[in-house]
């Protein structure tokens, strides 16, 4: 791959990547972001990525931290799997910012429409553009493609407003979990 920015994309065998990364990684080298397919040597890393989203709701619960590691072990393992039944195909990639592991990014596409499955960033990284700069590169990505984007979003997630901003409407409230759509700008649709 190349370089842009000073980012080096570590991705030596181009030709066995995941269908699509090679289409994302441009934008996202841009970004200053470099990604790469999660693997086995990550799992440490995505399971506290992971901890880090829930830790002030289960500061709440008063449990001991054994059972708090224990369920968060279990959460993350369930949503794994989820992921993987009901989004087979999708690029679960690991974010990198100079060579260090930043966050994770989950997407898939379909005929159709996109996903927007999963995306966390550290918490010492939230709230400096990353996740906007992020979201742009997949919107230009699936306008090129004319899909609709869909996602779904905690109603207390603070990225809320950042997909308002960028274009997602609700679809309904469903309570905890509030599905969103982006529909394909009319520009993209006359230029696709």
């Amino acid at each position: 791959m190349g370089q842009e920015r000073g980012i080096v994309l570590t991705l030596p065998f181009e030709d066995s990547l995941p269908r699509g990364l090679t289409d994302l990684l441009p934008g996202l080298a841009r970004q200053g972001l470099g990604a790469r397919p999660c693997g086995p040597l990550d799992r440490d890393f995505l399971r506290a990525l992971y901890a880090g989203t829930r830790e002030s709701e289960l500061a709440q619960t008063g449990w001991p931290a054994e059972q708090v590691q224990a369920f968060l072990a279990g959460q993350f393992e369930h949503q794994r799997r989820h992921f993987e039944t009901h989004f087979p195909g999708a690029l679960f990639l690991l974010l990198e910012r100079k060579g260090q592991a930043i966050g994770r990014l989950y997407w898939w596409e379909g005929e159709d429409r996109a996903v927007l499955v999963d995306v966390i960033l550290l918490p010492a990284l939230r709230g400096q553009g990353l996740g906007t700069a992020l979201l742009k590169t997949l919107l230009d990505r699936a306008d090129a493609r004319c899909l609709p984007i869909e996602l779904h979003v905690e109603a207390g997630n603070p990225a809320r407003r950042l997909y308002q901003r960028l274009g997602f409407m609700p679809a309904a409230d469903t309570g905890f979990y509030t599905p969103m759509r982006r529909p394909v700008p009319h520009a993209a649709v006359l230029h696709g």
